[in-house]
This record gives structure tokens, C-alpha cells and sequence, in this order.
């Protein structure tokens, strides 16, 4: 990993140091705003670097539309920004990718941008990602996912990463129940996708099974006990072990489930990509995986006792789910499974989740 990471209990003090001019734009979300956060960080910019504008970019919600970037961008491209701070979860840093990019790159569009193998000119304003969730894995790897309901499709922008990232245990202190329960089941997945994948290799192999133990053992702790640093400290770990082998790997066919079901029934990601991993799991087995037994255990036991089909039917009935994934498979991310994918085995595998 080549960017800077900072461990804090304090972000505030560690963001004057990292930027490299005086014009900032801050992408969050309403909560952090409501929550003085933004605040904050301009009375902190406002003591340390006086000469700093800072210029709070209208709230990012869940799951970022190219509408709304394409947006954001008109509204700022003139204003010739030095550094994108991102404070949020993975959607806030997926916008805070696309800005730092399209910002820069003023004669590329973002359209044009998306869904190329790798960009051809990487360059990107300096990046500053504080995620407050243990999940996405998004401050480590180079993609961003952009979504555009008005097609129905989900967009990738590959090839821009975080300059520096901080990682302040704190600000996860506060998050819901499901939120927490969501990124940690996000960060599971993108572990899990990097081991049934055909890039897989013997170091993302490795990593992925530190991160796969970690979130194992302490996402329970952290939905019982939120207001357990350890916990926290080891799901941010996991999550950032899992966003490191993803990076190397990408996802692969719990992730090309998932998006229909996002795009159709605005199903958080997180939930999204995890219902089917049980029953992927036992398909694909565990010595095909080269997971200790013990390991394989943890992973169906804990699925098993969180009952995420009582979670995915608050979004969409079986049927809806089902009929939703029908030619609706990402090749780019169901290529990399491990095995052939047919209808009667898709259909198998969401049958099987859906059972309570």
C-alpha cells in the first residue's frame, strides 16, 4: 500500500498537514454535516491554515448517481480546487474519487472516465480519505462505483486511489446498528469474492484470511458492544485487509449479484453482496478454497446467526429477488468466479440464501 495511513483518535489534528494548497473541497454526508463535523474541520483549517477555503460540497447519499457528480461538477469545476478531503462511508469516498478525478481532468468527462480498464491519465487532485465505516475498503483500493438509475447501471471509475487515508476509530463509535452490520458484511464479501476469484494469489489469499478471521470474531462484539474500540479497531483492520486483496482481485459473483438488486430496490450494498455468501460457499466448498475448516466454520455460523433474509425482505420479496438477477450479471465481476456459472446453478444458489 503505497498511500499514507494515520492511525488518531483525533482526524482534526492530522488533515492541515496533509494538504498540498489552500483551496479544499470537502465531500461528506448530511449526518456528518448536522453533526458539526464540517464545522469542525473549517475551525480547525481556520487555526492551523488560515489562508485554506474551504468550500463544503453539497451531501452525498448512499449508493452516488452520475447525475449528481455530473452536477457537482459543473457547479465547481472553475473554482480549481488543490485537494478533495472525504469524511464518510463508501459512497462519500467513491464521490470523493470521481471529483478528485474530474476536477483535474476538466477535458475528460466523467462518462468518459467510467468503465475504462484504467485510466489513461491517473492524475487526480490530492485525495484525503477518512472513512467512518469498517467496510468498503474504498480509502485502499483504486475503483469507485458509480451508479446511474436512469440506464439501470452500475459505472466503475478504476485507477484513482487516496493520497493519504486516516483512520480515527471515533468516528465509528456512533454508527447504527446497520451500518455497522452492512460495511462489516461488505468487507466479508470483498474477502471472500478475492478467494473464489481466478486472480486469486497466495498474498490475497493470506490477506484475505487475516481480514476473514478479524470480522469473524469481532463484528458480533461490535453489534452487541458499538462503543468497543477493539472491536472497532479490528473491523477497520479487516476491512482494509479485505479492500487490499480486492484491489489485486476485484469481486466477483456475489458482487454481480448485488447490483440489480441496488439499482431495482435501492437494497443497501453491503446486504446486497452478503445474503448469497453461506450458500456460495458450501457450492464452491472449502478445500476448493483452501479454507481451514475451522475458518469455513466461522463464516457460515456467523451468516447463519445474523438471518440476513429477514433484512432482504424489508427491500424485495424471493421472487422480486430472483427475477431481478435474470441476464442482469456483471460479466466484469461474474468472469472472475472460480467456477462456470449457469441459470440452474445461479438459481440454486438464490433459492438456498432466501430460505430462512
Amino acid at each position: 500500500m503505497n498511500q499514507a495511513l494515520v492511525k488518531t483518535q483525533n482526524y482534526l489534528t492530522e488533515i492541515p498537514n496533509m494538504l498540498t494548497g489552500d483551496k479544499v473541497l470537502l465531500v461528506t454526508s448530511s449526518s456528518f454535516i448536522t453533526r458539526g463535523h464540517a464545522d469542525n474541520i473549517g475551525k480547525q483549517l481556520g487555526q492551523l491554515r488560515p489562508a485554506v477555503e474551504l468550500t463544503i460540497c453539497q451531501p452525498v447519499k448512499a449508493n452516488p448517481e452520475l447525475t449528481l457528480l455530473n452536477q457537482l461538477h459543473e457547479e465547481h469545476h472553475n473554482t480549481h480546487f488543490t485537494d478533495v478531503i472525504a469524511l464518510g462511508g463508501g459512497s462519500v469516498m467513491d464521490s470523493a474519487k470521481a471529483l478528485s478525478y474530474s476536477l483535474l481532468n476538466l477535458h475528460v468527462s466523467l462518462a468518459q472516465a467510467l468503465n475504462n480498464a484504467a485510466l489513461t491519465e491517473p492524475d487526480h487532485l490530492n485525495l484525503i480519505c477518512i472513512p467512518t465505516t469498517s467496510g468498503t475498503g474504498s480509502e485502499v483500493t483504486p475503483f469507485a462505483t458509480i451508479w446511474d438509475s436512469e440506464s439501470q447501471t452500475k459505472l466503475s471509475l478504476n485507477g484513482v486511489c487516496a493520497d493519504h487515508i486516516i483512520h480515527d476509530l471515533t468516528l465509528t463509535l456512533t454508527l447504527p446498528k446497520t451500518e455497522t452490520l452492512y460495511s462489516a458484511l461488505d468487507a466479508l464479501s470483498h474477502a471472500l469474492e478475492s478467494i473464489w476469484n481466478v486472480n486469486r494469489t497466495p498474498n490475497t489469499q493470506d490477506i484475505a484470511e487475516q481480514s476473514i478471521a478479524l470480522i469473524c470474531k469481532w463484528l458480533p462484539v461490535a453489534l452487541t458492544e458499538p462503543e468497543n474500540l477493539t472491536a472497532r479497531e479490528n473491523l477497520q483492520y479487516g476491512a482494509l485487509l479485505a479492500g487490499l486483496a480486492i484491489s489485486q482481485t476485484k469481486t466477483a459473483l456475489a458482487h454481480a449479484i448485488s447490483y440489480p438488486l441496488t439499482l431495482k430496490f435501492s437494497m443497501p450494498h453491503g446486504l446486497a453482496c452478503s445474503f448469497t455468501l453461506a450458500a456460495l460457499l458450501k457450492h464452491v466448498k472449502s478445500d476448493e478454497l483452501k479454507l481451514s475448516t475451522k475458518l469455513a466454520d466461522s463464516i457460515i455460523n456467523l451468516l447463519h446467526s445474523l438471518n440476513l433474509i429477514d433484512y432482504v425482505n424489508q427491500y424485495a420479496t424471493n421472487d422480486q429477488v430472483i427475477n431481478a438477477i435474470k441476464g442482469q450479471l456483471d460479466p466484469s465481476r461474474a468472469g472472475n468466479f472460480i467456477l462456470p456459472i449457469n441459470d440452474d446453478m445461479l438459481k440454486n444458489i438464490l433459492i438456498e440464501s432466501l430460505m430462512h
